[in-house]
């Protein structure tokens, strides 16, 4: 299965953790989703993101989203 977020917070913090990005989807041309292969971890990430429980390293995380900056507006 799939997993789709056009929060691009969530995304980043998903590939951060190490999530398999899949896809982005760009169908909607005012909003593109992130794809994710859905699996019980990437869903119990996504809860303790909406419920403030993830910690990132800040450095690395910036890094991150710069890359999918890149990967939304660049291909």
């Amino acid at each position: 299965m799939t997993y789709a977020t056009s929060d691009f917070t969530l995304a980043t913090t998903l590939v951060h953790l190490k999530k398999k990005l899949t896809g982005v989807d760009r169908t909607n041309p005012r909003k593109a989703e992130f794809l994710f292969e859905e699996t019980p971890d990437l869903l119990e990430t996504v809860d303790k993101f909406f419920n403030r429980e993830l910690m990132v390293e800040p450095q690395t995380f910036g890094g991150d989203l710069n890359s999918m900056k890149n990967r939304l507006y660049n291909n």
